[in-house]
């Protein structure tokens, strides 16, 4: 298995949403923690703009996560990613309520 830089887990998750949700893209965080299996998985939280057009939907959310991980098996990563998306209202207070 590859063991893929972070900034290029970050740089293939944010491709992945622009290429689905253009202008409502934002930043991306990823980290590597264990699933509910005890397996290293990407957890990736991704921004959106939510003030020029509605959310995404289910369906274009699921094609962020698929692009993700087709990415990630090209590139020789099995873990798996798991996908959260915040608005920027959302991503901006999680970001001021953590410890310095």
């Amino acid at each position: 298995m590859a063991d893929l830089p972070m900034a290029e887990i970050r740089a293939i998750s944010l491709d992945a949403v622009h290429s689905v949700a253009g202008s409502q893209a934002g930043d991306a965080e990823v980290d590597i923690r264990l699933d509910s299996s005890d397996e290293p998985a990407y957890f990736i939280t991704l921004q959106l703009d939510r003030t020029q057009q509605p959310l995404l939907t289910p369906a274009a959310r699921i094609r962020i996560g698929q692009r993700i991980r087709d990415a990630l098996i090209e590139a020789g990563d099995e873990r798996y990613p798991f996908v959260r998306f915040l608005s920027r209202d959302d991503w901006n207070a999680r970001a001021g309520a953590r410890p310095a």
